[in-house]
């Protein structure tokens, strides 16, 4: 059996490397309607990420109001915000715990975060 020329073996690293920054894209922004924190976003973490033992007050990671909430969010940019990253287990630990959330409730926080993540 014949060895890979050298050439080939970069070419393919590159192939396989645009493959993967070519298949991920951003959920859609929507301009309207908002995304409402305190009907869509607040249910959301309270139900699945506020409860007893979890997020709920005793953490660094506290999400039990619009503040904490806030606090873990980058406004405009949900790649970067910490909360983004815990649900789309971007940084190494599933979140929550108990299971993932929905792709839709990850899209609806996505879609908050990047309107301005609003207290409305």
């Amino acid at each position: 059996m014949k060895k890979p020329k050298p050439i080939i073996v970069p070419i393919a690293c590159v192939c396989v490397w645009l493959l993967t920054i070519t298949c991920t894209h951003d959920v859609a922004v929507p301009d309207s309607p908002e995304i409402s924190f305190s009907g869509q976003i607040l249910p959301i973490i309270a139900s699945n990420c506020g409860t007893s033992g979890c997020h709920d007050g005793g953490e660094e990671f506290s999400l039990r109001t619009f503040e904490e909430i806030r606090g873990n969010v980058t406004p405009g940019d949900a790649r970067k915000s910490k909360l983004y990253k815990a649900i789309t287990r971007l940084n190494f630990e599933p979140m929550p715990p108990d299971g993932p959330l929905t792709d839709q409730q990850i899209n609806v926080i996505y879609a908050w975060i990047m309107q301005g993540a609003k207290n409305n």
